[in-house]
């Protein structure tokens, strides 16, 4: 079955037709929640309730202005995003007008795996781990990326700044390990 008939059969809410979008999105699914928390279990919370929203609103579904997984994707972006409004309890958002400098080799990730690259950005802090993935991940602009989070694109700016600055500096400090260890 391809996809357009899958997409038609939920909105019959056929059982078969959601299972078949079920498996054939699941993975993509699991990863975005993934890239918004680093706890398993919430990711999995994140994950079901995208789901249910997914079936909620098939019929508002229109495949003229994009893909499905796109617009699945931007549903599991927005339960994320709900669920760490609802969850945050201090500002994980320092309001800075100043952005760093950016290093400027831009090459110190060409030799990561993208497992390590991933691991790497989901041990950012939290706060830039959220902008870094709405921005670099999703292509939101910080305007967008301020609206959703309650926080100014200035802020949102720095904390993308900040996200990449240590990012650069852990790979950095990875490179530097490594050729320590082999010229043991």
């Amino acid at each position: 079955m391809d996809l357009k008939n899958i997409i038609k059969g939920c909105k019959r809410n056929d059982r078969a037709s959601r299972e078949a979008l079920y498996r054939a999105t699941a993975d993509d699914m699991m990863n975005i929640c993934l890239r918004y928390t680093t706890d398993i279990s919430k990711a999995q919370d994140i994950f079901q309730e995208s789901y249910l929203r997914v079936f909620q609103k098939i019929d508002q579904f229109d495949e003229s202005r994009g893909s499905i997984k796109a617009w699945m994707s931007r549903i599991a972006v927005n339960n994320a995003l709900m669920d760490y409004r609802k969850n945050r309890k201090v500002d994980l958002f320092e309001s800075f007008t100043s952005v760093l400098e950016p290093v400027t080799n831009d090459d110190i990730i060409a030799d990561l795996s993208a497992d390590e690259i991933f691991k790497k950005i989901n041990d950012l802090p939290e706060g830039y781990k959220l902008v870094f993935n709405l921005f670099v991940v999703e292509g939101y602009n910080h305007n967008e990326i301020g609206e959703m989070l309650e926080i100014s694109a200035s802020t949102s700016r720095s904390q993308l700044a900040r996200a990449k600055s240590l990012l650069r500096k852990r790979i950095k400090k990875n490179e530097n390990r490594i050729a320590y260890e082999q010229a043991k």
